[in-house]
């Protein structure tokens, strides 16, 4: 049979640290668990990404291999025009299908 001082849990040395309430990375507010960013900074925080995104997105839509593929494409359509027929067009593409 094991002695009293045997079946006792050992003491644990690490400090219990409580849990801290997640805060906004910008303002420190209380957020909702789950969330970076409080309801007052979240519209400035998507504004702000948004703008980013779309400065990038204009920089990728400009860019060397963007532009050639428009040009490609705009030569195609130029080109197909003269060639187009309207009295080869369906019978139910007319200005009530519009």
């Amino acid at each position: 049979m094991r002695s009293r001082a045997e079946r006792t849990t050992p003491i644990s040395t690490t400090p219990v640290v409580p849990k801290t309430r997640p805060r906004c990375l910008v303002c420190g507010g209380a957020v909702t668990t789950g969330s970076r960013y409080c309801l007052n900074c979240v519209p400035i925080v998507n504004r702000e990404n948004l703008q980013e995104q779309a400065k990038l997105g204009r920089i990728a839509t400009h860019s060397p291999s963007a532009e050639a593929r428009r040009s490609a494409t705009q030569t195609k359509q130029f080109a197909a025009i003269p060639s187009w027929n309207p009295s080869e067009r369906p019978s139910w593409l007319n200005e009530k299908a519009y």
